[in-house]
């Protein structure tokens, strides 16, 4: 049904409400707007997001390089390939290469 009609407009509009930081609460700079979504769209959303994340990832579409949004990898994934070579670098004399 979604696919003939799309998704509902009222799934797509959001409440913006200002949350408070710190500081002078009569400084506008000193709060941040967070941006309020239809639970039913979130949900919506999350379950096609899931879904072509996995044929996504059982059709080879995604390289392995990114584990982070591969299904079942969790966690920061260490790539010392590219890691070690940047570190070493602040190790190294100035003026020399």
């Amino acid at each position: 049904m979604v696919w003939k009609l799309g998704v509902p407009n009222c799934w797509k509009t959001s409440r913006t409400v200002p949350i408070f930081k710190k500081g002078d609460t009569s400084d506008y700079s000193n709060f941040r707007p967070i941006s309020l979504l239809p639970t039913i769209y979130k949900l919506f959303s999350g379950v096609i997001s899931q879904r072509i994340t996995q044929v996504a990832s059982d059709l080879g579409w995604l390289s392995p390089e990114q584990k982070n949004i591969l299904p079942g990898v969790h966690g920061v994934r260490q790539d010392d390939a590219l890691s070690s070579p940047i570190f070493n670098l602040g190790s190294e004399p100035l003026g020399r290469a």
